[in-house]
């Protein structure tokens, strides 16, 4: 497994790569940093980013917690790897007929439901609940503790933060916001930030 990126994401993939018994064989640090050298990740040294190393290797692991970047590498990297590794922690309750996209990291404790759709590149922080048959689209962050009911979409690059509860058959557009605790109740737009019990605009 190589990891590229040394943040909180790249902490739960070496997490579950260990309770998998998943070996890593090299962590790049992609930007250009002077402390570089002297960096680890668990007990892993951090590497200077090389695209040349990574044709000999078949499994890889984009860990970065903007979303833009982590397409933007993925859009440089897809002609050598045309399948990204997926992580499901081991404690996570996977449903019948549940979809899971390539490079989606699922946490601890997470349960999505069956027949629900989670897209590429998804972050699912630890505690999510995804109910049935809901759909969630590419590069989507749900931080610790959000509940998603039943039939919900979720467009592109939408973060929902941490303890957030969103009720059935709901629509949430891309690149939008909410913000933590907030209760959902009603179809929300693209380009958004919202937050409240009940959430409203900012």
């Amino acid at each position: 497994m190589i990891i590229i990126g040394t943040g909180a994401q790249a902490k739960y993939v070496v997490d579950i790569c260990s309770r998998h018994d998943i070996p890593i064989e090299k962590v790049y640090e992609p930007y250009d940093r002077s402390w570089k050298n002297q960096l680890f990740l668990n007990r892993y040294k951090v590497e200077s980013f090389d695209y040349g190393k990574l044709k000999q290797y078949c499994h890889l692991a984009l860990c970065f917690s903007n979303q833009y970047e982590k397409e933007r590498y993925f859009q440089k990297l897809q002609t050598l790897f045309p399948i990204f590794a997926t992580f499901v922690h081991p404690t996570a309750t996977i449903g019948v007929g549940a979809q899971i996209g390539q490079g989606t990291i699922i946490n601890a404790n997470a349960v999505i439901q069956p027949e629900a759709k989670i897209g590429n590149f998804c972050m699912i922080h630890s505690g999510v609940t995804v109910d049935h048959n809901c759909d969630i689209s590419d590069f989507v962050n749900l931080a610790p503790g959000v509940t998603l009911a039943g039939g919900i979409s979720i467009g592109k690059y939408t973060i929902i933060n941490t303890g957030t509860i969103v009720v059935p058959n709901v629509h949430i557009g891309e690149k939008t916001v909410i913000g933590a605790g907030s209760l959902i109740l009603k179809n929300v737009g693209s380009n958004q930030t919202i937050f409240g019990h009940p959430a409203t605009l900012s």
